[in-house]
C-alpha cells in the first residue's frame, strides 16, 4: 500500500521503496536494502527526505502500523556515494525512534527552508509527534501536540501543504477528514477542523 520515492535536482530517479525493501535507480534491491520494518499493508509505509546541508545521505523513515509486526517509526540512512554511485543503506538500519505509531507519516520544511519537520501520529490517541531533523541529525525529543479525537486503528494519509502552514489527515476507518493548522517554526499542530467524507474514498 505505502510507496515512497525520490529524485534528484534534475528529476531523475535515486531510489524507492515499500517500506520494507529500497531499489536503486536501476530497479535492483540494494545490497543492504531488504529488511525494513515497514510494512506493506501500512497506509504510508514510508516516506525520504535528504539530510539538510548533506550531497549524499537521505533518511528513509518507515511507520508499520497496526497491521505490521514492526516496532513503530524507525529510520534507515542511504548513503548515495556508496555502491558505485547507485546507493546503500549504511550502518545506520531500523533505528527505532518511538513505538506504537498509526500508518500515518509527514515531511514539512522548518520555517529556516532548511531543516525538516517528521510528525507522526500515535495509534489509539490523538497524540502528534514532531520530529526535527537537521543537519547533525534527528532530534529524538520531539514536540507533542495532544488534538482532535482519539482514533483507534485508523489508517490514511497525513499530508502537510506545500507551504508548510497546513496537515491534513484522513481517518478512513471512521470516515472523516481533519485539517490542522501547523506552525513549522516550533512543530506545533493547532486549530482542527473535521469534515466528513462523501462518495468512495
Amino acid at each position: 500500500e505505502g510507496c515512497a520515492s525520490i529524485a534528484d535536482a534534475n528529476g531523475d530517479l535515486l531510489f524507492y521503496t515499500d517500506g520494507m525493501t529500497v531499489y536503486d535507480k536501476n530497479h535492483n534491491i540494494m545490497p543492504n536494502g531488504s529488511g525494513l520494518l515497514g510494512h506493506s499493508s501500512s497506509t504510508q509505509s514510508a516516506i525520504i527526505v535528504k539530510k539538510p546541508g548533506s550531497i549524499a545521505d537521505y533518511y528513509i523513515f518507515t511507520v508499520n502500523g497496526g497491521t505490521g509486526p514492526g516496532p513503530g517509526l524507525c529510520y534507515s540512512e542511504v548513503d548515495m556515494s556508496l555502491n558505485g554511485g547507485s546507493g546503500d543503506i549504511n550502518a545506520n538500519k531500523n533505528i527505532l525512534v518511538v513505538g506504537g505509531t498509526c500508518e500515518k507519516i509527514t515531511a514539512i520544511t522548518h520555517s529556516n527552508s532548511s531543516d525538516i519537520w517528521i510528525i507522526i501520529r500515535l495509534e489509539n490517541s490523538n497524540t502528534y509527534y514532531s520530529y526535527l531533523l537537521t543537519s547533525t541529525g534527528l532530534d529524538l525529543t520531539p514536540v507533542l501536540t495532544n488534538i482532535g479525537p482519539v482514533y483507534y486503528g485508523e489508517v490514511g494519509y497525513l499530508r502537510g501543504s506545500p507551504d508548510g502552514s497546513k496537515i491534513a489527515a484522513v481517518n478512513h476507518i471512521a470516515n472523516t477528514f481533519e485539517i490542522f493548522d501547523f506552525d513549522n517554526s516550533t512543530g506545533v499542530l493547532s486549530n482542527e477542523v473535521t469534515g466528513v467524507q462523501t462518495g468512495n474514498p
